[in-house]
């Protein structure tokens, strides 16, 4: 199972190096298979505002953006099938060399001028999605990426042994590493406010074996509207 450390601090107080946390939970019985080190977002990757996108000429996959990036406009060509007036992304600017090794420079491409890179997860070195560029909230122009993705997160690969299905979740590894460190454990806190008529009177539950199921608890909630998730979330779950 893939944990984040980032995640994981959430809860407890993580301050060891990550691969001496590592070899701990390994000998207390999680072993870690990989620990894979963050990816380093260069500082010249800035947060870019699509002002325009427009169909490349000469290509009918590539688009022709017109971007603010905090220090007059640019024009990038882009293949991402995303790419779209108002949306804010990570930008390559000229000089920039990726983690990947590839450095960005100022190119014409079919035709068109390019001068730098709207990048996709993989781009950055952030994971495997190079299904469109990374879509940011918005943010100014010009700032550079590392500030608002941060430096990056260290992941453990842990086999989780059969018997451990406490360690099944971020919070059960916080637990277990509160445990091995004498650190406190810091367990989020909600309230779930109840208005309106009574439960009731919307529908029934009916246990019809009390012996298996000696309780059933059940919430109904109104007015949910499905939307994309916050960018937060997002990068959490994935």
């Amino acid at each position: 199972m893939r944990f984040s450390l980032e995640w994981l601090r959430r809860y407890v107080p993580v301050d060891e190096p990550p691969r001496r946390l590592a070899e701990r939970l390994t000998m207390a019985g999680l072993p870690v298979d990989q620990v894979e080190a963050p990816a380093t977002i260069p500082a010249t990757v800035v947060v870019a505002k699509i002002l325009e996108s427009r169909p490349h000429p000469n290509a009918d996959r590539l688009s022709v953006c017109r971007v603010d990036a905090g220090q007059g406009e640019l024009t990038i060509v882009c293949g991402a099938p995303n790419a779209r007036a108002g949306l804010y992304s990570p930008l390559a600017t000229v000089g920039t060399t990726l983690p990947n090794g590839m450095t960005v420079k100022e190119a014409k491409i079919r035709g068109e001028k390019s001068q730098g890179m709207l990048c996709a997860e993989d781009e950055l070195g952030l994971g495997t999605d190079h299904d469109g560029i990374i879509e940011l909230e918005p943010a100014t122009p010009g700032t550079p990426v590392a500030e608002i993705l941060g430096t990056g997160d260290t992941f453990f690969e842990i086999d989780v042994p059969s018997n451990r299905g406490d360690c099944l979740s971020h919070i059960g590894l916080a637990r277990e590493i509160a445990a091995l460190t004498g650190r406190a454990l810091h367990l989020p806190t909600f309230t779930v406010s109840e208005s309106g008529a009574p439960i009731a009177s919307s529908f029934k539950v009916s246990v019809e074996n009390p012996e298996d199921c000696p309780r059933f608890t059940a919430h109904l909630i109104r007015g949910v509207k499905v939307g994309p998730s916050p960018e937060w979330l997002v990068k959490a779950l994935e």
